[in-house]
């Protein structure tokens, strides 16, 4: 059963979440460009679990989260823009569709903001242990991090998997 393609109108959190995203992305690839020729020729490029440096590399591998962020966030973005392709905790229909589509896209959106801001910490934590104003991520960006993502899927399991949103 093909879905029906609507036009999901976004409410105005969605356009924070946008916002914000695009203020990381921004931030993502200034940050490296204005401290790049500051930062020595060897710069952390892996953590382990407590955030710690466990790696280095040149400095030229400064570009590899600003890259991959930029990717995955266009990409996301623009999967945003067909709801009707993405897998659902209930079955669509016609009474549940809007509902339904809303709280996906909202997820997805919530979900590159998360990642976005991550990536941007990570590359500004970098530059900072790199010019020894900082050391590592810190203890807590793991566990946060992921609390973040996991409270986000339990949110738009709960919502998407309300009574009212189910209509089957």
């Amino acid at each position: 059963m093909t879905r029906p393609k609507l036009n999901i109108e976004r409410e105005f959190s969605d356009r924070i979440f946008d916002g914000l995203t695009l203020i990381f992305l921004i931030l993502i690839i200034a940050w490296p460009l204005y401290y790049y020729s500051d930062l020595s020729e060897s710069i952390p490029t892996h953590y382990n679990s407590w955030g710690e440096p466990d790696k280095l590399s040149q400095k030229g591998k400064i570009w590899t989260l600003p890259i991959l962020g930029v990717v995955m966030s266009v990409g996301l973005f623009i999967l945003n823009r067909f709801p009707h392709l993405f897998n659902y905790p209930v079955q669509i229909t016609k009474e549940n569709t809007a509902q339904q589509y809303l709280k996906a896209t909202q997820f997805i959106r919530k979900l590159n903001t998360i990642i976005t801001a991550s990536l941007f910490y990570i590359v500004y934590s970098t530059i900072q242990t790199a010019l020894n104003e900082q050391n590592g991520l810190g203890v807590l960006f793991l566990p946060l991090f992921l609390l973040l993502i996991f409270i986000s899927i339990g949110n738009y399991l709960y919502q998407a998997l309300k009574k009212e949103n189910r209509n089957v």
